[in-house]
């Protein structure tokens, strides 16, 4: 029975000093981590300012990315405006050649509604047409002609029509003296110099 006993005691001493041992190594194991993570937090920290310049230096690239990023919308937004103004221009140019066809048209050749035209004056998408014509019916099928054309801002309006006692015409029938105003624009995008046609 001593034996036993005597064993026992072996083994407990025995166990404490297995547990004693498992809980040093166990102390040292969490010391050997936090030094390894003090030593890793160490190392990020230095490579962290080493690299402080880098980052500085991107920061300034990113500003300058930013400013240049404003200055193309600010370049793009112009380009757009340009654009926008050459089209109206084209198509106000378009429009007036559009009106002077119909007018020159019917000028001395295939209908003869102008015996004489005095002038033709476009300033800011403003129209005024004088002239002489020997047939009255055909000067308001020109202004039919021209009422057709569908892009007036201001539809072409008689100034005045009076019969014209200074020259007679070559038929021997008396000439009619006509003034005609209309605009194709409400505000033009140049201000070209009159146009005139004598």
């Amino acid at each position: 029975m001593l034996n036993l006993l005597r064993s026992s005691k072996l083994e407990l001493r025995k166990l404490h000093i297995e547990m004693m041992m498992a809980f040093g190594i166990a102390v040292l194991m969490v010391a050997a981590l936090i030094v390894r993570e003090e030593i890793n937090a160490q190392q990020e920290m230095a490579q962290a300012i080493s690299n402080l310049p880098s980052l500085v230096s991107m920061q300034q690239l990113e500003v300058v990315s930013e400013t240049e990023a404003a200055d193309a919308q600010l370049e793009l937004a112009r380009l757009k405006s340009r654009v926008n103004y050459l089209t109206r221009r084209q198509e106000e140019q378009d429009d007036m050649n559009e009106v002077q066809t119909i007018l020159l048209a019917n000028h001395g050749g295939r209908k003869g509604v102008m015996a004489e035209l005095h002038s033709l004056h476009w300033q800011q998408g403003k129209l005024e047409f004088e002239g002489l014509s020997e047939d009255p019916e055909k000067w308001h099928s020109l202004m039919n002609d021209m009422i057709l054309f569908d892009r007036w801002k201001t539809a072409p309006q008689i100034l005045h029509a009076h019969r014209a006692t200074s020259k007679p015409s070559h038929s021997g029938s008396s000439l009619v003296e006509v003034k005609l105003k209309a605009a194709l624009w409400a505000h033009a995008s140049n201000s070209p110099a009159d146009k005139v046609v004598p």
